[in-house]
């Protein structure tokens, strides 16, 4: 990352500058992380088993396309307690148990490529916003 910033400040150009030039040409992305805390251990198998009976049809308003479960293991990797969510547009959430806290781990990552830089970038910030506030009401 220093090396990004040296080679911007050398050329001229700043971070926001070149945040838009690559909106503009690959799309624009966001990632977030929420953790979920819980007092009884036996809540995180409880909540992971209700995500994979029940699994949403959406979170925050984007729509649940497919779901990788990795309980069984998936493709190359072992069986673990993993779920992954990919949604409309791009967006995916990944859902698992700490392996050393009482928690609920889940990594939202979303992407826009519709409109300019700079909607580019708010529509993926406003979908990370809303997957954050739907999986925190679905885990709550």
């Amino acid at each position: 990352m220093l090396a990004l910033f040296s080679d911007l400040k050398a050329s001229g150009r700043s971070f926001p500058e070149h945040r838009a030039e690559f909106a503009e040409r690959y799309g624009a992305f966001a990632s977030g992380q929420i953790s979920v805390r819980v007092a009884d251990l036996a809540r995180i198998p409880e909540l992971m088993a209700r995500l994979r009976q029940d699994p949403p049809r959406g979170i925050g308003g984007i729509r649940v396309e497919q779901i990788d479960d990795f309980a069984d293991g998936f493709g190359p990797f072992p069986p673990s307690d993993i779920l992954r969510f990919h949604l409309a547009g791009g967006s995916r959430v990944i859902v698992r148990p700490s392996g050393t806290e009482p928690k609920l781990k889940c990594y939202l990552d979303t992407r826009s490529d519709e409109g300019a830089a700079a909607e580019r970038q708010a529509t993926a910030d406003a979908a990370l916003a809303a997957l954050d506030a739907g999986m925190r009401e679905l885990l709550g």
